[in-house]
């Protein structure tokens, strides 16, 4: 970060600004100027023992001192010439020896700062003199350091530089590695960690360096922005290989004459349990200055201190070790290991992976593949990567051609890869990893957070001792964890804890099959986006293109971030990556220059055999198979899904015509005039139109971002809402009996006409009747295709005029999640109310999944009403309304039909209770307590339900009968959209396992809303309380605190 440039600041020339900052006479200004800063010719550069007990003890601590920019490594710390870190400190902290390094920017010009890319950084130098200086056996001295504004930025990068050599490093780097094995904890004095709101990081730097040389300030402060990106970096790097060292962030409480140099809210950082924030009652340049004990600033410090050397307090101490011996006793040190593991785990976590069969003709095909050599080459490619010192190979082609299939065979049955991995990593460990990114699956099977998760469950559950090293903070901790586990910091901080722990012996080579599956959130189209992408197809296959050009467009930042990533990865010498997508520009241009593979290319001589075995077996008397399997192959371009349709269409016709139909089949499988569209228009009329609904049912349960969608789901929502007399279904349900047999066989009707009228672009994983079971797209190219609005209205054709609208589909999306909610009762799908553990109620976690989905559905649909579409605005509300009634009365019925595990005398007694109680407080919960929760309208807020939420409270202010009850009532409301009720961090939603996405239900509601309908109600009911904005500004500042 910094470097040093060469020639002094001169004092002189600041006199007059720093006059103008706030001091009254030349002679104040030239003292403050003095305290301020030091010239490079006064500044003393490098380490500097202050005290030492003794220096070559192996035990004991080393305190090092970092001053600020244009500070000096004594002058800093003293006051009436009391130097507190060597005249008070030695005295209050025996053992130690205190270290003070200097450093100095020097002139900042561009000359000099055009050079930093050519010169050793400060934080280096600093690291080279730590380790001169800590040889021998003080090489085992803890270290804490000590770092005083800029300075702390020194510190950042020295640390996360020890760390990266320790975690990837080789024996030239072994005493930089020590500094961070041995680095006990880290205090911050004013140093800025993050950005002001509205700001970069480094433009808030920017703006703190304006107490620098005014002749320098402009230049330092350009160069500060410019270094926006780098400066997150280090912050990022140093909070996640400090996440298990105590580090302390103090921030100043006066303002120096020129202003305050350190905002508060960037004084400090959000960081796990081993942060601790304080405040010294001083300015920037006092705030480090102290000349006796009684000082309250020193006192501060001595104590972070005291507690950093001696660890936890006994009290505290003695509770970790209870709550340790609870977890122990009642899960042991193993199910602890388990425990983790289950965090780690998500459903789906192979994706796709288990869905692709290789068979015996096909491995021989992966296996030829992968062995193909280019012209002139001695050997494959893809053979010679897995024994060079090349960290990444990427496999590409068009949809459809193979790559999935030959990823799998490369990890499972490439013995040649084997050898030649084991013959790289040179008697080291060889792990291997598979992670499969799938776009229609849960949040972590397409994300950052997933590929992690992956990684790590596959390396722990073969190695479960190194657990304890990926996470000794929860591994050692209470249990449940008292942070959050499954963030990117903390699973990033695992995996290179892992590399710590096995720095020399383990090499890692990780197979990320579908990299243009990647999302950086769930990506929705809102109506206008919905709107522009229609107006930009076509019936042609122009029309098409322009249309993947702007679906393209909605995701494309995150295939940069996939593709920084895996290279960010591959970035370390014991690290490998072979991954595979289409070929997309962004990947392209990222992966220019890397060895890979062009599937498609390779994969039409696999074809010709396909194809011929085919014919050989089901047209024995065809003559020249020869012949017709090269033209099909020929035409097939390499994709292996048009062949196989293909192949489908050509042995269905006559032996005679083949030759013709082959000639008349589309040479691509999307568009509307592809392979696709022909299989589909060979169906009827009737088919076409049910195919064509089908579809939009799966691009809107897509665009809603929930999961997709059951057997079921389907089923319903193709009934539509209204009945054929403009009932509503929900409705007429309510005197309908479902049986486990009827539900089963809608559920396998629905499988065969989705069979019959998609064909094979839609598959369906796990058992008819089961509630969490998904229709997904077969491959990506069947999602292309079948999401193209311009698709259905081909199907429709003349027709189209009559389909429902976009609104008409999501109300029917709404209504079949409420039936199939009514569903979970006993003896049909399964109560709505189970226990977990202790027999405590919730509600059951797939009907908890639904709910979601029916939330996320009605936020998309308050998207489109128009507000002169009173119509269907009575339908949503109505199904909402209904939703809310329905779960009551299931969560009532099955507590009273519920049977304890466990005898409960007082079981009986409990199930009134419970029973006046809202179905939406015992969200089923795999640990901690459900979030508080008294009505549906919380759920509403939390939701963004803004047209739902200002129409039921103007309902609720005519219905509650006394006004004590509406303002409570508005109240807790209140509470909900300023502190939304999530779970707390120890807790973790049971519905995870099934959604893995519970944090995109909870949004910070617009509490405008809510005061706006207060003062209609105020008008009309008169509420007897304070403004609602009033109320909004006490609440708001007790989440703050």
């Amino acid at each position: 970060m910094f470097f040093v440039p060469s020639n002094p600041p001169h004092k002189p020339q600041l006199i007059t600004t720093v006059q103008g900052l706030g001091t009254t006479s030349k002679t104040d200004a030239t003292a403050l100027l003095a305290k301020l800063f030091v010239s490079e010719a006064e500044a003393e550069l490098g380490p500097s023992v202050l005290y030492s007990a003794d220096d070559d003890a192996a035990c004991g601590v080393d305190i090092v001192f970092v001053h600020d920019v244009y500070g000096h490594r004594e002058k800093s710390w003293t006051k009436s010439s009391v130097c507190w870190p060597r005249d008070l400190l030695c005295e209050d902290i025996p053992g130690i020896r205190v270290i003070s390094w200097g450093w100095a920017l020097g002139a900042v010009n561009d000359r000099a700062l055009s050079k930093i890319a050519e010169e050793s950084s400060i934080a280096d130098s600093m690291l080279d003199d730590l380790v001169r200086l800590r040889s021998g056996q003080s090489a085992s001295r803890s270290i804490i350091f000590i770092a005083h504004g800029c300075g702390g930025l020194v510190v950042k990068e020295a640390i996360s530089t020890a760390a990266i050599s320790r975690i990837y490093g080789n024996g030239a780097h072994n005493g930089v590695a020590t500094i961070y094995a041995h680095t006990i904890g880290v205090m911050f004095l004013g140093t800025v960690h993050s950005a002001s709101p509205g700001q970069t990081l480094g433009q808030t730097l920017a703006e703190v360096s304006r107490i620098s040389p005014p002749h320098v300030t402009s230049t330092l402060s350009s160069f500060l922005e410019a270094q926006s990106d780098f400066l997150e970096k280090v912050a990022t790097d140093f909070k996640l290989f400090t996440r298990d060292i105590p580090v302390v962030c103090i921030q100043e409480d006066s303002p120096t004459p020129a202003g305050r140099m350190v905002p508060k809210a960037s004084a400090a950082y959000e960081a796990g349990p081993c942060l601790t924030v304080d405040t010294i009652r001083a300015d920037h340049f006092e705030m480090v200055r102290f000349s006796r004990r009684s000082d309250s600033g020193y006192f501060q410090i001595l104590g972070h201190l005291s507690r950093v050397i001696q660890g936890p307090s006994p009290s505290d101490a003695a509770e970790a070790k209870e709550q340790r011996c609870q977890v122990d006793g009642k899960f042991g040190v193993t199910n602890k290991k388990i425990e983790i593991l289950d965090l780690l785990y998500f459903e789906g976590i192979f994706g796709k992976e288990k869905s692709i069969d290789i068979g015996n003709e096909h491995k021989t095909t992966c296996s030829q593949i992968l062995a193909a050599k280019a012209s002139g080459d001695t050997e494959s490619a893809f053979h010679k990567w897995a024994e060079s010192n090349q960290p990444l190979f990427w496999v590409n082609g068009r949809p459809g051609c193979g790559k999935s299939t030959l990823m799998k065979y490369a990890f499972y049955h490439d013995k040649e890869m084997q050898k030649r991995l084991e013959r790289w990593a040179g008697g080291d460990w060889v792990m291997k990893v598979t992670v499969s990114l799938l776009e229609d699956g849960t949040q972590p099977q397409k994300s950052h957070e997933g590929i992690l998760r992956s990684t790590l469950y596959q390396i722990l559950s073969r190695r479960k001792d190194l657990i304890s090293a990926a996470f000794p903070t929860f591994f050692r901790g209470p249990w449940p964890p008292l942070a959050p586990f499954n963030t990117i910091v903390n699973l990033t901080q695992g995996l290179w804890g892992v590399f710590a722990q096995e720095a020399h012996r383990l090499r890692l080579v990780v197979f990320i099959d579908g990299l243009d599956s990647y999302r950086m959130k769930d990506e929705q189209l809102d109506a206008q986006e919905e709107k522009a992408l229609l107006d930009q197809s076509t019936d042609t296959d122009e029309g098409d293109r322009k249309f993947d050009a702007a679906e393209r467009a909605l995701t494309e930042n995150g295939y940069r971030e996939i593709a920084e990533l895996v290279k960010s990865m591959a970035d370390q010498e014991r690290i490998k990556l072979c991954v595979s997508s289409r070929e997309l520009p962004v990947f392209s241009e990222a992966f220019q220059g890397v060895p890979n593979l062009h599937v498609q290319d390779q994969y039409e001589k696999a074809i010709v055999k396909y194809c011929a075995g085919r014919l050989e077996e089901e047209a024995p008397n065809l003559a020249e198979v020869n012949l017709l399997s090269h033209e099909v192959a020929q035409k097939s371009q390499g994709n292996m899904i048009w062949a196989k349709f293909a192949m489908d269409i050509l042995l269905e016709r006559s032996l005679k015509a083949v030759r013709p139909t082959l000639q008349a089949l589309p040479d691509h499988v999307g568009g509307t005039d592809g392979l696709y569209m022909h299989m589909l228009q060979a169906n009827g009329p009737n088919q076409q139109r049910a195919a064509a609904s089908i579809f939009r049912i799966m691009a809107r349960t897509l665009r809603a971002s929930i999961i997709p969608p059951s057997l079921l789901n389907i089923a319903f929502a193709l009934e539509g809402y209204m009945d054929e007399d403009g009932e509503l279904r929900v409705l007429n349900d309510m005197d309908r009996t479902f049986t486990y047999t009827t539900l089963q066989e809608l559920g396998e009707r629905m499988a065969r006409h989705i069979q019959t009228c998609c064909l094979q672009l839609l598959r369906i994983e796990g058992s008819p009747l089961e509630p969490g079971q998904r229709v997904i797209f077969a491959d990506p190219a069947a999602k292309d295709f079948a999401t193209r609005p311009v698709v259905c209205a081909k199907l429709l054709g003349d027709t189209a005029v009559e389909f429902p609208s976009l609104i008409d589909f999501d109300l029917s999306l709404l209504s079949s999640h409420i039936r199939l909610v009514q569903c979970f009762q006993p003896g049909v799908l399964r109560p709505f109310m189970q226990t977990a553990s202790y027999d405590r109620p919730q509600v059951c976690p797939e009907a908890w999944v639904l709910i979601v989905g029916a939330l996320r559905l009605a936020g998309r649909i308050e998207s489109e009403l128009r507000e002169d579409d009173h119509g269907r605005r009575r339908v949503y509300m109505t199904l909402l309304r209904h939703l809310d009634l329905i779960c009551q009365k299931l969560w009532a019925k099955s507590l009273q039909c519920h049977q304890p595990i466990f005898e409960d005398e007082n079981w009986k007694k409990k199930v009134p209770i419970l029973c006046r109680q809202h179905w939406a407080g015992f969200e089923p919960m795999e640990r901690g307590k459900s979030p508080k929760r008294n009505s549906f309208l919380t759920l509403a807020i939390q939701a963004n339900l803004i047209i739902y939420v200002s129409t039921e409270l103007e309902r609720l202010a005519r219905a509650l009968p006394t006004n004590d009850e509406k303002s409570a009532q508005m109240e807790d409301l209140l509470r909900a959209a300023v502190v939304p009720a999530g779970p707390r961090s120890n807790a973790v939603p049971a519905s995870n396992a099934l959604t893995d996405d519970y944090r995109a239900l909870h949004v910070d509601f617009p509490v405008t809303v809510l005061a706006e309908t207060i003062t209609v109600n105020r008008k009309t009911a008169s509420f007897p309380r304070a403004q609602a904005s009033d109320l909004v500004t006490r609440l708001d500042k007790s989440r703050r605190t």
